[in-house]
């Protein structure tokens, strides 16, 4: 949790510029998250890492564009997640879940809808891939349900009912 103005003024300008080196290095992203929760539902949470969602392909080229700047990067998990590191804050790379149901690929890209964060143009996840990774995350630890009912408490009449269900399709009974 950020508590001083100091750190957020730190974890608003490194994303900022994470945002620009990410545009800088030409290559597709989408930001999820928290910021994309303050996207579809106003709510603000603070944090001190910024989700990027992207295909698989894509996060070499990321990670190696932010080492080429002097950023700490790590392949975290082969399977879904890469990071880069500065100071105590950090950037998620996403492309996939660690169960590997919610692979990204280029359908998420052309429904993401456009928006701004940091006064720089963004795209956002879906809200129906928003849903769809978020509901896979129920354990001890860490469980998003309450993401969710906010979600569709704010933006629930917007959401693309069939292709959520197409999505959820084996594990329809989790949206129950």
């Amino acid at each position: 949790m950020l508590t001083t103005e100091k750190e957020k003024k730190e974890s608003g300008d490194f994303y900022k510029d994470a945002i620009l080196l990410l545009q800088e290095c030409d290559c597709q992203f989408m930001l999820g998250g928290a910021f994309a929760m303050f996207h579809y539902t106003g709510i603000f949470r603070d944090t001190k890492d910024l989700d990027i969602f992207c295909k698989s392909s894509e996060y070499p080229k990321i990670l190696k564009h932010f080492a080429e700047k002097g950023y700490q990067t790590e392949l975290t998990d082969v399977r879904w997640l890469a990071k880069v590191f500065h100071g105590d804050y950090f950037i998620d790379i996403i492309f996939d879940t660690v169960n590997n149901i919610c692979t990204v690929d280029d359908s998420w890209y052309e429904r993401a809808p456009s928006g701004h964060f940091a006064d720089l143009p963004v795209q956002f996840i879906p809200v129906e891939e928003l849903i769809w990774c978020k509901i896979y995350v129920q354990n001890r630890e860490r469980h998003d349900s309450a993401d969710i009912n906010h979600i569709l408490l704010k933006y629930g009449k917007s959401v693309d009912w069939e292709l959520l269900l197409k999505r959820l399709d084996p594990h329809w009974h989790l949206l129950l």
